[in-house]
């Protein structure tokens, strides 16, 4: 999905919070896919918060508060790469 289509879908939904994940991951991915990482996305956007373990807890209080926040958990997985 092209950067056009993403921003059309977070003003159509007027989303509070986005956590991109269907992204290349290294060392979880094949070297061979196509994919990229959401990092250029990410820079470009306002209100980030870089995530620096393998979850986050969330509160519907402090979600409410949010506008087009985006949480990015980078190359953190919750599962073990190696295996």
């Amino acid at each position: 999905m092209g950067q056009v289509y993403v921003e059309a879908i977070i003003e159509r939904l007027q989303l509070r919070v986005m956590v991109p994940h269907h992204y290349y991951i290294r060392d979880a991915l094949q070297r061979q896919s196509t994919l990229q990482t959401a990092e250029a996305w990410v820079d470009s956007r306002v209100g980030v918060e870089w995530i620096t373990g393998r979850r986050r807890i969330c509160r519907i209080e402090g979600m409410n508060k949010l506008d087009r926040a985006v949480h990015y958990f980078g190359d953190h997985v919750n599962f073990d790469k190696a295996a």
